[in-house]
């Protein structure tokens, strides 16, 4: 498999607050969906308020949105979504846009090289972080973040690669 391309792309959703990631804090009566993007050993997490009653929601239905991404390179899934604006919820667009970028900073880690006498120079491995934001990695959640552990903890899963 490319080691550049979306090898995983997870929707795990939760009828609790989020407890994996942000901890916002938000009421029981809301359904939340964490978006857990890989592409080879790394990974990328988001989250959102799916519902914000207690009314189920299709989850297949409501991610597939996703399927834009299906089989892309980090930076094509990248500018697809930014194209995708207008197109997606609010909710969807921030969530794919978030993990893509928390991914793109797992991915592209910055190393120092010497630049001269005891000057040293920051470079990414990616041309590609210089146009991103700068996304904070999330801190180690108390809660494991394997696949078992989030499908144990969700009360619905959706896998589309």
């Amino acid at each position: 498999m490319d080691q550049n391309k979306l090898s995983q792309i997870e929707l795990f959703a939760f009828d609790s607050p989020p407890f994996l990631l942000s901890g916002t804090g938000q009421s029981e009566r809301c359904w939340h969906v964490v978006l857990k993007l890989s592409c080879g050993k790394q990974c990328g997490f988001a989250e959102c308020i799916l519902s914000a009653d207690d009314t189920a929601v299709d989850l297949i239905r409501w991610g597939s949105f996703l399927m834009n991404i299906r089989n892309r390179t980090l930076e094509e899934a990248l500018e697809i979504v930014r194209h995708k604006d207008s197109e997606w919820a609010k909710n969807q667009f921030k969530l794919v846009q978030t993990a893509l970028l928390k991914l793109a900073q797992v991915k592209y880690v910055q190393y120092r090289i010497a630049v001269g006498s005891e000057l040293w120079e920051y470079r990414n491995h990616s041309i590609l972080l210089k146009a991103l934001p700068k996304v904070l990695i999330p801190k180690q959640p108390h809660f494991d973040l394997n696949t078992t552990n989030l499908i144990n903890k969700s009360t619905a899963y959706f896998s589309i690669l």
